[in-house]
This record gives C-alpha cells, sequence and structure tokens, in this order.
C-alpha cells in the first residue's frame, strides 16, 4: 500500500499524528510512505521517520522543484505546498500505479485498508464530493459538475499520467490561480470535469462544515451524511482555523487527534496558549454565548475578568466575575496578561487590541476557532 503527503516543517507534527493514528487503525503490512518535501527540518524527518519504522514500514521523502510553483497565487495563509501533490505522478516510481494522497490535518479512524481496496482501475481517482459547492461560475463550470475535496484521494496514477492530468493542472494554474479561491482542489476539479470521477462515501472525508448540520443533498443521503458525523473513518479538520492542536478547540473530534499525539513522537507538544495560560492573568473578551464554552475551559486558570465593548455590560458581574470596558486592558502589562477573544467580532476585535499595542498569538487569541 502507498501512501503519499505534501507537508512542510510547521505541519510535521501532524503529518506524523495523522500517520499514528492511521498505523494504530490498520490491519495493512509493508506500507510505504511518501512525502513530498516542503521544508521539513532534519528533526523532523528523523521523528517522521521513526514513526513509521515503529511500526515495522519504511518511509521516503521526494524533494520536488519548489521553483516551479513559486509563482502561484496563496490566500489564506496557505504556502505554496499546497501545489506540490500536482508533482506526485513525477516524484514517486513509475512502478507504482496507486497512491492514497492525505492532507496532514487528519485523523485515521478505521482501516485504511478499506479505501485502498476500492476499485479505481476505470477512474483517475476516487474521492468524496463537496455537496453544498456552489462556484461553478468562478471556475466557470456547468451547473451540473460535481465538485470533490482534494484532502482525501485514490489515486490511479497510470491513469492520471495517461491523461497528464497534473499537466493540465498545471497549465490551468498559470493563467487562473490568482482567480480561484482554492488553490489545486480548483485546478484539479476543473482538469478532471471532463473524466468520470469515482465517489466515496462522505465518512472517508469528513469535514468540520457538515458535522451535525441537517441539510438535503444531491449527492449523499441523510443516512450517509449520519453515519459519516457518528462513524467517520477519515476527520478532515479543513476549514477555518479551528485545528485539534490549538487547547481551545471545541471541535467533537479534538480528544482524537490528542489521543494519538500522546502515543506519537509528539507525545510531549502542550498547545502555546496553553503555555502562557499558565503563567499570565486571563482576561476573557466577550460576555455573549461564545464565553460560555470558553469559562468552562478556563476558569480553572488565572482568569481576572472580563471585558465587553458595551457600555451596558459595564461593572456588572458573570460568574462573579466583574466585567469592564477595554480601556481596562491599557494599563497592562502586556507580557503579563492574555486575552481570549468569545465574539463572532474577531477581526474587528483583533483591530482594536492592535491599537492598544497587543500582539495577534503573543497577547491575545479567539477562543472560537479562529487562529
Amino acid at each position: 500500500m502507498n501512501i503519499i503527503s505534501v507537508c512542510d516543517d510547521k505541519y510535521a507534527q501532524h503529518l506524523g499524528v495523522m500517520f499514528t493514528s492511521l498505523l494504530e487503525n490498520t490491519k495493512a503490512k509493508n506500507l510505504l510512505f511518501y512525502i513530498i518535501d516542503g521544508g521539513i527540518s532534519d528533526f523532523n524527518k528523523e521523528k517522521l521517520a521513526r514513526t513509521v519504522k515503529k511500526y515495522n514500514n519504511s518511509i521516503e521523502f521526494l524533494n520536488v522543484n519548489k521553483q516551479k510553483y513559486s509563482s502561484f497565487a496563496l490566500k489564506n495563509n496557505m504556502s505554496h505546498a499546497a501545489y506540490y501533490k500536482l508533482s506526485i505522478p513525477e516524484l514517486v516510481p513509475i512502478k507504482c500505479n496507486k497512491v492514497i494522497f492525505l492532507d496532514c490535518d487528519l485523523i485515521i479512524l478505521d482501516d485504511i485498508e478499506e479505501l485502498w481496496k476500492v476499485d479505481v482501475s476505470d477512474h483517475n481517482l476516487a474521492a468524496v464530493l463537496e455537496p453544498e459547492f456552489t462556484r461553478h461560475e468562478e471556475l466557470k463550470l456547468d451547473k451540473n459538475v460535481s465538485y470533490f475535496n482534494s484532502g482525501v484521494m485514490l489515486i490511479n496514477l497510470d491513469l492520471w499520467r495517461e491523461n497528464n492530468i497534473s499537466e493540465k493542472a498545471y497549465k490551468y494554474l498559470e493563467g487562473n490561480s490568482y482567480n480561484i479561491s482554492l488553490h489545486d482542489q480548483d485546478a484539479f476539479n476543473v482538469v478532471l470535469s471532463a473524466y468520470p470521477i469515482l465517489t466515496i462515501p462522505q465518512r472517508w472525508n469528513q469535514r468540520p462544515k457538515y458535522i451535525l448540520k441537517d441539510f438535503p443533498s444531491i449527492y449523499y443521503s441523510e443516512k450517509e451524511f449520519t453515519e459519516a458525523v457518528n462513524n467517520p473513518a477519515i476527520v478532515h479538520f479543513a476549514g477555518g482555523n479551528n485545528k485539534p492542536w490549538h487547547y481551545l478547540c471545541d471541535h467533537p473530534n479534538a480528544n482524537d487527534y490528542v489521543k494519538y499525539q500522546k502515543k506519537s513522537e509528539w507525545y510531549d507538544y502542550v498547545p502555546p496558549e496553553q503555555i502562557k495560560m499558565n503563567s499570565r492573568k486571563i482576561v476573557i473578551f466577550g460576555t455573549g454565548n461564545a464565553c460560555v464554552k470558553i469559562f468552562d475551559k478556563v476558569k480553572k486558570y488565572n482568569l481576572t475578568y472580563f471585558v465587553d465593548n458595551n457600555p451596558s455590560m459595564w461593572n456588572k458581574q458573570i460568574y462573579d466575575i466583574t466585567i469592564f470596558p477595554p480601556s481596562a486592558l491599557l494599563s497592562e502589562e502586556k507580557d503579563n496578561i492574555f486575552i481570549i477573544i468569545a465574539s463572532m467580532y474577531y477581526d474587528e476585535i483583533k483591530v482594536q487590541l492592535e491599537s492598544y499595542g497587543f500582539e495577534e498569538f503573543e497577547h491575545f487569541i479567539s477562543g472560537i476557532g479562529k487562529r
């Protein structure tokens, strides 16, 4: 079985945790892991190698021509490593005729061999569709064309190479990378709209925006969505920044990440915000519904007071703790305070705090998913 991922040093830990979850949940033997190296340090490469070898499997790091993709657009804090999966057919050995591609921000909860056994002999790939896709006009796609998520793909490399899929996607990006939203995923979908896609159940790529959401689907039944929520094979922490390696993550599968992180080479990882919370005064900015969940997680720390932009809340108390105007923060020593924003107006409050001299991540974060 062949597994391939793209990774830079920032995501090396998460790739290691993903590999650990995969290896803990499969009975398959002799797995070969390929990693397209987007700038992984030697230290983390050694950790990744130990992760795989611990389960008696092998790993190979692949060098990509980074310059080839350097002119493509970047959005949503992505790096150019987002494009490197286009190089999969040229980097893996020609004898490799099938491969499972996995993003780094995944947790595998079922035996990956089930996915490997899917018959893609007549398809370029098998993937999970996005049921709420509405950007047909942006990508100039026919309204009836389906759109898949590229975070989990079972690729028929023989057919992929024969149809020059990566080359066509690269050519498309040369003229369109600044006009589209989702990098390689959009490019692959445009190119592969000319070919039939083998769709696989949602449980093989459960994304946050579909969890506990009740809506009609033209691609999947309600039963299938329920299974994806209650019995996911792969949990994909995609979209936004509510990632399970953040202490305040409220994703329902965040504990699964922590479980496998503790079994990985990164067992001693502690979220940086938790370290700061252990040594500083805590202030929660916002007193609406969002602060309830945050309070339950931070009440054991030195929670000093609340602040709110609403004057009608000033000098009142919640949880026996006083609410002050934001100006109260001006008298604080900045390196002795950590502010958690409990508000949907994160961007506006971010600007406000920066005007006070506070720095994002160093002095404040969002407590409701945005990092």
